[in-house]
Protein backbone atom coordinates (compact mmCIF):
# COMPACT_ATOMS: atom_id res chain seq x y z
CA UNK A 1 0.00 0.00 0.00
CA UNK A 2 1.33 3.18 -0.81
CA UNK A 3 1.10 6.23 1.38
CA UNK A 4 -1.41 7.99 -1.20
CA UNK A 5 -4.03 4.78 -0.38
CA UNK A 6 -3.31 4.96 3.56
CA UNK A 7 -7.07 5.15 5.50
CA UNK A 8 -6.91 5.62 9.27
CA UNK A 9 -8.39 2.32 10.77
CA UNK A 10 -11.87 3.71 12.88
CA UNK A 11 -13.46 1.36 15.56
CA UNK A 12 -17.36 2.22 16.38
CA UNK A 13 -18.28 3.69 19.66
CA UNK A 14 -22.35 2.74 20.23
CA UNK A 15 -24.16 5.88 22.07
CA UNK A 16 -27.61 3.58 22.32
CA UNK A 17 -30.10 1.98 20.29
CA UNK A 18 -29.00 2.55 16.77
CA UNK A 19 -26.92 5.71 17.41
CA UNK A 20 -22.85 5.69 17.75
CA UNK A 21 -20.10 7.75 16.12
CA UNK A 22 -16.52 6.66 14.75
CA UNK A 23 -13.20 7.56 15.82
CA UNK A 24 -9.42 7.26 14.73
CA UNK A 25 -6.14 7.48 16.21
CA UNK A 26 -4.76 11.58 16.64
CA UNK A 27 -2.57 12.62 13.97
CA UNK A 28 0.23 14.89 14.54
CA UNK A 29 -2.34 17.23 13.29
CA UNK A 30 -4.45 17.17 16.31
CA UNK A 31 -1.71 17.02 18.79
CA UNK A 32 -0.71 20.15 17.54
CA UNK A 33 -4.29 21.44 18.08
CA UNK A 34 -4.55 19.77 21.44
CA UNK A 35 -0.76 21.57 22.32
CA UNK A 36 -2.70 24.99 21.30
CA UNK A 37 -5.63 24.81 23.08
CA UNK A 38 -4.30 23.38 25.95
CA UNK A 39 -0.87 24.22 26.39
CA UNK A 40 -1.26 25.93 30.12
CA UNK A 41 -1.95 22.12 31.23
CA UNK A 42 0.14 20.35 29.46
CA UNK A 43 2.29 19.93 32.39
CA UNK A 44 -0.25 17.93 34.55
CA UNK A 45 -1.21 16.29 31.70
CA UNK A 46 2.20 15.04 30.87
CA UNK A 47 2.49 14.41 34.46
CA UNK A 48 -0.40 11.72 34.55
CA UNK A 49 1.80 10.12 31.87
CA UNK A 50 4.60 9.80 33.85
CA UNK A 51 3.77 6.72 35.91
CA UNK A 52 2.00 4.79 33.00
CA UNK A 53 5.11 4.12 30.88
CA UNK A 54 4.66 0.88 30.74
CA UNK A 55 0.97 0.81 29.79
CA UNK A 56 -0.95 -1.76 27.89
CA UNK A 57 -4.10 -1.10 25.90
CA UNK A 58 -5.54 -3.30 29.13
CA UNK A 59 -4.50 -1.04 31.77
CA UNK A 60 -5.93 2.19 29.76
CA UNK A 61 -8.26 2.69 31.90
CA UNK A 62 -6.76 3.84 35.17
CA UNK A 63 -5.04 6.72 32.86
CA UNK A 64 -8.39 7.29 31.08
CA UNK A 65 -9.91 7.83 34.42
CA UNK A 66 -7.50 10.64 35.32
CA UNK A 67 -7.81 12.45 32.33
CA UNK A 68 -11.21 12.78 32.89
CA UNK A 69 -11.22 13.62 36.56
CA UNK A 70 -8.26 16.12 36.04
CA UNK A 71 -9.03 17.15 32.62
CA UNK A 72 -11.85 17.25 31.41
CA UNK A 73 -11.94 19.68 28.50
CA UNK A 74 -8.61 18.34 27.20
CA UNK A 75 -10.44 14.57 26.80
CA UNK A 76 -13.49 16.27 25.38
CA UNK A 77 -11.45 17.60 22.25
CA UNK A 78 -9.53 14.26 22.03
CA UNK A 79 -12.74 13.09 21.54
CA UNK A 80 -14.31 15.45 19.07
CA UNK A 81 -11.14 15.03 17.35
CA UNK A 82 -10.66 12.00 17.00
CA UNK A 83 -14.38 11.69 15.54
CA UNK A 84 -13.71 14.61 13.20
CA UNK A 85 -17.15 16.19 13.81
CA UNK A 86 -18.51 18.25 16.20
CA UNK A 87 -16.19 19.69 19.09
CA UNK A 88 -15.28 20.06 22.79
CA UNK A 89 -19.02 20.74 24.14
CA UNK A 90 -20.52 18.04 22.24
CA UNK A 91 -18.01 15.15 23.42
CA UNK A 92 -18.54 16.88 26.89
CA UNK A 93 -22.11 15.92 27.00
CA UNK A 94 -21.44 11.86 26.51
CA UNK A 95 -21.62 9.84 29.25
CA UNK A 96 -18.62 8.93 31.43
CA UNK A 97 -18.51 5.55 30.11
CA UNK A 98 -18.71 6.08 26.61
CA UNK A 99 -15.92 8.55 27.13
CA UNK A 100 -13.96 5.86 28.82
CA UNK A 101 -14.79 3.70 25.58
CA UNK A 102 -13.62 6.10 23.08
CA UNK A 103 -10.29 6.86 24.82
CA UNK A 104 -9.93 3.32 24.78
CA UNK A 105 -10.35 3.26 21.11
CA UNK A 106 -8.54 6.62 20.28
CA UNK A 107 -5.86 5.09 22.42
CA UNK A 108 -5.47 1.80 21.24
CA UNK A 109 -6.37 3.30 17.18
CA UNK A 110 -3.15 6.02 17.85
CA UNK A 111 -0.21 4.06 19.68
CA UNK A 112 -0.52 0.32 18.82
CA UNK A 113 1.50 0.80 15.37
CA UNK A 114 4.40 2.28 17.69
CA UNK A 115 4.81 -0.20 20.21
CA UNK A 116 2.44 0.89 22.66
CA UNK A 117 1.41 3.63 24.71
CA UNK A 118 4.27 3.55 26.54
CA UNK A 119 6.81 3.03 23.71
CA UNK A 120 5.05 6.33 21.78
CA UNK A 121 5.08 8.16 25.48
CA UNK A 122 8.71 7.27 25.67
CA UNK A 123 9.26 9.31 22.15
CA UNK A 124 7.02 12.30 22.88
CA UNK A 125 8.95 12.76 26.46
CA UNK A 126 12.60 11.78 25.03
CA UNK A 127 11.62 15.00 22.56
CA UNK A 128 10.23 17.09 25.15
CA UNK A 129 13.46 16.71 27.60
CA UNK A 130 15.33 17.60 24.80
CA UNK A 131 13.63 20.25 23.85
CA UNK A 132 12.46 21.66 26.69
CA UNK A 133 9.29 23.00 24.39
CA UNK A 134 7.42 22.92 27.71
CA UNK A 135 9.82 25.43 29.73
CA UNK A 136 10.50 27.90 27.23
CA UNK A 137 7.36 28.15 26.38
CA UNK A 138 5.82 28.96 29.27
CA UNK A 139 8.45 31.58 29.54
CA UNK A 140 6.34 33.18 26.85
CA UNK A 141 3.41 33.09 28.28
CA UNK A 142 1.91 35.75 30.41
CA UNK A 143 1.01 34.89 33.79
CA UNK A 144 -2.28 33.96 34.83
CA UNK A 145 -4.10 34.40 37.95
CA UNK A 146 -6.66 31.75 39.33
CA UNK A 147 -9.65 33.79 37.91
CA UNK A 148 -7.75 32.67 34.48
CA UNK A 149 -7.00 29.40 35.00
CA UNK A 150 -8.38 26.91 32.38
CA UNK A 151 -8.78 22.82 32.04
Amino acid sequence: MSLAGYTPETRTVPLGGDRSFAVQGLSLNHVSVLVREHFPDLDAIVELFQNFDKLTPDQFQPLALSLISQAPGFVANVIALAAGEGDASDAAKLPAPIQLLALQHIGELTFTEVGGVGKAWEIVATLLQKTEVTKRFRKTLPKQTDSSAST
